[in-house]
């Protein structure tokens, strides 16, 4: 199942099966459903997908460290975690982490947002291979009953986070690809998730809703 952290979005079933090498079985689909039921993988499908093609994520904490930091370590090699602090290593592992809670915590999202009343279903995306495009991906979107979804950009940070001219390009290009591959007819929503908040510079207009840290344990 390390295959499974490759992608932060997730991999389909035929993914898991290339990656892996296993036999496309019984004994596979049983493995995937038990580690679903147990909460060590998610399971879901973005808008317009099959079932067939559903995506499969590692969200077990620990796994994902494993494999981040553990596993490509020499046998009685050992490291102290101060001497690799604020390497790029370990500040993408923050990000990943943050992301990871944030998707835990999904409730609370929905409380913060004003939304806890109204049916949802959360779920992660990514575009269709074009070799004219960039490639898009989306980690969390939260769609809701009322015909809106909220596109989730979680954006880790040591500090008050500032969105830059790349980056808010970035943002809108995610949007706008997915409105135009999903043909979603409904209103789409920039939410921002920060640890400290951001700064309200000129490209933090397009932002209808900026949540914190401290909204996922309210």
């Amino acid at each position: 199942m390390a295959a499974l952290g490759t992608k932060k979005i997730g991999m389909t079933r035929e993914e898991l099966l290339k990656a892996t090498r296993l036999a496309d079985n019984g004994m596979f689909s049983q493995t995937l459903s038990e580690l679903v039921e147990c909460g060590f993988i998610r399971q879901y499908s973005a808008p317009g997908k099959r079932l067939h093609d559903s995506l499969f994520q590692l969200m077990d904490n620990y796994t994902l460290f494993y494999y981040r930091f553990l596993s490509d370590l020499e046998k009685g090699e050992n490291y102290s975690w101060s001497t690799i602090q604020n390497t790029p290593k370990v500040n993408v592992w923050r990000g990943l982490s943050f992301e990871c809670v944030c998707m835990e915590h999904v409730n609370q999202l929905k409380k913060a947002l004003g939304i806890s009343g109204i049916s949802t279903r959360q779920y992660a995306w990514r575009s269709h291979v074009n070799g004219s495009m960039p490639g898009a991906q989306i980690d969390l979107l939260i769609e809701r009953a009322d015909n809106t979804v909220s596109i989730c950009e979680i954006k880790y940070a040591s500090g008050e986070y500032e969105i830059t001219k790349e980056e808010h390009a970035k943002m809108l290009h995610r949007r706008d690809r997915f409105i135009a591959e999903t043909n979603y007819k409904g209103a789409a929503f920039i939410v921002l998730i920060t640890i400290d908040g951001a700064v309200h510079n000129a490209y933090w207009n397009d932002i209808q809703n900026e949540l914190k840290l401290d909204d996922l344990f309210q």
